[in-house]
């Protein structure tokens, strides 16, 4: 056992290749500052956020030279027109309608509207369209896309007052379907279906609102099963962005009439319109 040399371990290219890039690293400082190549501007970092995005100084909620994309009446003016409207530029607002569950940063709007029927959305977007002022529709903010991130600023449009469930006044459905305000949860639309003996069956694992699983296009395990959203969803009411109000789909289960604009708005993410209203199938 004496004569046996132990041979030494062969490095592994990958232990090779970091130990090369640590050693070729420069050293970063506990604090150091930053210039972004697309503004110049300047901001102090820890050195772990040095590398974590890129431009992320052009967009994070911190950032000192963001520039607002509201017009200086524009919120007094659709408070003139809109009396009873809740506006809110509140910090905390601001941040959790500013980022949802994705990794991506927080990038806060400027404002948080929240309207309560379709004609208060059709006025915000119309004030929105003459002032060119971007909005971003919110749920409850379980997406994970990152498409509630307000990259140009502008405001985001929390549609968490849209809760009206269209029961019929006995509770028992005629069919199986049901139709929804776009901020209704999945949670909140089972447990008042609990005594019709029917229930929604898309899970995507969070309590999310009906209305953001038709704009992300949400599934989950059930959807082996009973589908997708896509295929759960018959009909849906949405503001476009020059205020028009569409009525996408029937209450048929099966129909070939005219184009499929119910597909066309599921898994838009918001970016064709504002859904304000949705019918889903039951099981």
């Amino acid at each position: 056992a004496s004569r046996i040399r132990r041979l030494p371990t062969p490095m592994s290219g990958f232990v090779r290749r970091h130990l090369l890039l640590s050693a070729q690293r420069p050293a970063v400082t506990p604090q150091t500052s930053i210039s972004c190549s697309s503004c110049h501007a300047v901001r102090s970092e820890k050195p772990a956020q040095r590398y974590s995005y890129h431009h992320h100084c052009c967009y994070s909620s911190t950032a000192a030279h963001h520039l607002s994309a509201l017009p200086p009446t524009f919120l007094t003016d659709l408070q003139s027109d809109l009396p009873g409207l809740s506006i809110s530029t509140n910090a905390y607002d601001l941040e959790s309608h500013g980022k949802g569950e994705s990794f991506h940063p927080t990038a806060r709007p400027d404002a948080v509207l929240t309207p309560t029927n379709t004609q208060e959305v059709v006025t915000i977007l119309n004030h929105c369209l003459e002032h060119k002022v971007p909005v971003i529709p919110f749920g409850v903010g379980t997406s994970l896309e990152g498409h509630v991130a307000a990259i140009e600023g502008g405001i985001s449009l929390d549609m968490s007052q849209f809760i009206n469930i269209d029961l019929p006044t006995d509770g028992q459905l005629a069919d199986a379907y049901v139709k929804v305000g776009t901020g209704v949860t999945r949670l909140a639309l089972n447990d008042a279906l609990r005594h019709t003996g029917m229930q929604f069956m898309v899970d995507p694992g969070a309590d999310a609102t009906i209305g953001g699983m038709v704009a992300c296009g949400a599934s989950g395990t059930a959807a082996v099963k009973y589908g997708t959203m896509r295929d759960n969803v018959l009909g849906l009411e949405c503001v476009l962005a020059d205020g028009t109000v569409a009525q996408c789909g029937t209450n048929a289960l099966k129909s070939s009439a005219g184009y499929d604009l119910v597909g066309l708005m599921t898994g838009s993410e918001g970016t064709l319109g504002v859904i304000t209203s949705v019918t889903v199938k039951l099981h």
